[in-house]
């Protein structure tokens, strides 16, 4: 795609360039493109295109559809496949995968004692689903598949553990691991393949987004801000980042559904359904402002921060959507902020005194729904629409002007950048 606007200059010394060329090189046609910023950050997302071979214990086994096969392949050849030229274990062939390493779970403990087993009698594979690997061609010779742009989708758990055993050698083991080889280099089929690989297991909705260009690019600007976007799960915990630096995917889902979709009982009862079809196209859409994701993490953060001091750790969990809402309101001068209107408030600094004028006004709506529903327990009203509602009424009203104000005598301090020093410390790496 051509840039929208290209200098002069620029042009000109394309032109330069392509008449050097054809003088270099005879009968040839250059031709010079210019290319916007968006365009170079997609050409940067691409993964290299390599090839790898994988060497097989015994012939494939193939269908009639063309570009699928099923295969054992011995550990110490698959122990080749996934270890890098410097004997490190290979990320980037996990790039598509929905997950990182889960650490020591019992699944993955069986698993490495199935390895560390020394009974012969009993095949890894006969143990173990296997690994799926989706390559954008497969060329299979003999015992030997030639992969290029190999990604494995699915089984990094049983992955890093042969990668982890490989301090005993496995030359003389001569047991093999089921890989599963799909040809697909069509972008959609690889997501579906993705998707409907890692559906078998227990992952929340949010995890099958993970690979998701729109989470991507959240992740690249979260990190511009000194915050890691944990879009694959424990990924950036396993590289040790601070865990207060962190912001998983479901966390992000719940700050854009208390202070864009304006639904905090959502956030608080059920953040999943931000990740349902239909709701989620129109919440995470690649053309909406980065810094619209930052500011609503920050600003859930901040209103966690402020009710650990103001409010008592008991009731975060409790008041912290609704008063992310009405910070967003407050904030944007807006009853219903767009995606605009809450990016501008990435920079944006205020004081306490706004977010316990706010509070006061969820306390008193909890307070009537407590004598007139008699629910005692806090997380059953801040799970109610019906009690969403009435705080978004309170929020139109001090908007307006036509909510009680706490005197300016009581105002606090201030808080710098949206009352969060989990989410506004920008420390550079």
């Amino acid at each position: 795609m051509r840039a929208q606007h290209v200098h002069p200059g620029i042009e000109r010394k394309g032109g330069e360039l392509e008449a050097c060329l054809r003088s270099l090189f005879g009968g040839c046609e250059p031709s010079v493109s210019y290319i916007g910023a968006a365009d170079i950050g997609n050409l940067a997302r691409q993964p290299l295109n390599t090839t790898r071979k994988l060497h097989l214990a015994e012939n494939p086994l193939s269908t009639d559809i063309a570009g699928g096969y099923v295969a054992v392949v011995r550990l110490a050849e698959y122990e080749k496949f996934i270890t890098g030229r410097h004997g490190e274990l290979d990320s980037t062939l996990f790039e598509a995968n929905v997950r990182d390493y889960e650490g020591e779970t019992i699944v993955n403990k069986s698993i490495q004692e199935t390895l560390e087993s020394t009974d012969t009698s009993e095949d890894f594979w006969w143990l173990n689903n296997g690994v799926t690997i989706v390559a954008s061609r497969v060329q299979p010779a003999n015992k030997v598949l030639e992969l290029e742009s190999p990604q494995i989708v699915n089984g990094l758990q049983t992955s890093t553990e042969i990668y982890k055993r490989r301090t005993v050698p496995y030359q003389s083991d001569r047991r093999s691991i089921l890989v599963k080889i799909i040809e697909a280099n069509d972008n959609a089929a690889r997501e579906r393949i993705i998707r409907a690989t890692n559906s078998q297991t227990a992952f929340g909705p949010s995890t099958l987004r993970a690979t998701d260009r729109v989470q991507r690019l959240i992740e690249e600007y979260l990190d511009t801000q000194g915050l890691y976007y944990e879009r694959r799960r424990r990924y950036y915990f396993n590289l040790g980042k601070p865990v207060e630096r962190i912001v998983s995917i479901d966390q992000m889902g719940q700050a854009v559904l208390s202070v864009l979709a304006q639904m905090p009982h959502i956030a608080r009862s059920s953040p999943s359904k931000i990740f349902d079809q239909g709701i989620y196209e129109l919440v995470f859409r690649p053309d909406h402002e980065l810094a619209t994701y930052y500011a609503c993490i920050k600003i859930l953060r901040a209103a966690g921060d402020f009710l650990v001091v103001d409010g008592g750790v008991g009731v975060v969990e409790d008041f912290q959507y609704h008063l992310a809402m009405l910070l967003g309101i407050a904030l944007t001068g807006h009853e219903q902020p767009g995606t605009k209107d809450v990016a501008r408030l990435a920079d944006e600094d205020f004081t306490t005194s706004t977010a316990r004028e706010l509070l006061k006004l969820i306390q008193e709506e909890y307070a009537k729904a407590n004598r007139s529903k008699k629910i005692l327990m806090l997380d059953g009203l801040a799970k109610d629409a019906l009690m969403t509602e009435r705080i978004l009424q309170r929020g139109h009203d001090y908007l307006r002007g036509t909510s009680p104000q706490i005197p300016s005598s009581q105002r606090g301090r201030q808080i710098k950048r949206s009352v969060g020093r989990r989410a506004s410390s920008n420390p550079r790496r």
